[in-house]
Order: structure tokens, then sequence, then C-alpha cells
């Protein structure tokens, strides 16, 4: 997909993208990792806050 497209997707649109791509890629719903931290999730949110406008 092109930014432009993935920019106009809803959160919940592209939250399906990226689950339908891990599933296809052989990935279901796990998770590897630390879970983020208050840091970097609040720096996520800003960013899709961002995006959005």
């Amino acid at each position: 997909m092109p930014p432009s497209e993935v920019k106009a997707l809803t959160l919940w649109e592209f939250s399906a993208c990226v689950v339908g791509w891990n599933k296809s890629q052989g990935k279901s719903h796990s998770v590897e990792g630390e879970p983020l931290s208050d840091e970097a999730y609040d720096a996520l949110c800003e960013l899709g806050d961002s995006w959005n406008g």
C-alpha cells in the first residue's frame, strides 16, 4: 500500500491489515519481546495524533 492509503486508514483498518499480514507470514497474535514502556506508549500515541491531525 502506498503511504497515502495507509494514512487514510482508521486504526482498526490498519490493525486488521497488520493481523492479516502476520497471519499470511506464519505469525498469529503472538507477542515477542517486552511490553511497551509508558514512555514508548506515550510516544506512539503522540505519533498517531500527529498523523490524524
